[in-house]
């Protein structure tokens, strides 16, 4: 066995990064969507065609946390709700809180699927997680001048 099988701890990576002009201006309004790593957003699995069942990599667990600092001269004017799904295996949690001083709006993203296989029996479980966090990496922040 190599060193790598009985690493039994989780792997923390931290960044910091900016990306210019990623929010798009609509007269006195900033609209940006925050969700750069999207975990699952796009493994819907085929109830019709799949008759076994699926294969994960590995279990994930993402926590994922952004802090968008509001420009000055802006605020927040529209920020999603809370949304989230929750299986014994599987599911997810978004929710968004402003600063006490309404600089800096945090964002906190966790997605999980506990298990190396979804079974059959739960794929209509999994798309519904699925579909709703589409949904949800779909929504977008609001900010505007305010001067």
């Amino acid at each position: 066995q190599n060193e790598f099988n009985q690493i039994k701890d989780s792997l923390l990576v931290t960044h910091d990064f900016a990306i210019p002009s990623y929010a798009k201006q609509v007269g006195s309004r900033l609209i940006f969507n925050p969700f750069f790593k999207r975990p699952y957003g796009d493994f819907v699995i085929d109830t019709v065609d799949q008759k076994f069942n699926v294969d994960l990599d590995h279990a994930n667990e993402y926590n994922i946390t952004m802090n968008v600092n509001i420009p000055t001269g802006y605020s927040l004017k529209k920020v999603p709700s809370t949304s989230s799904y929750q299986h014994p295996d599987f599911g997810f949690n978004i929710s968004y809180k402003l600063s006490a001083d309404q600089r800096t709006l945090h964002i906190y993203q966790k997605v999980t699927a506990n298990i190396l296989q979804i079974k059959t029996t739960d794929f209509n479980a999994w798309n519904t997680m699925v579909k709703q966090l589409k949904k949800t990496y779909k929504r977008s922040i609001l900010l505007e001048k305010t001067n």
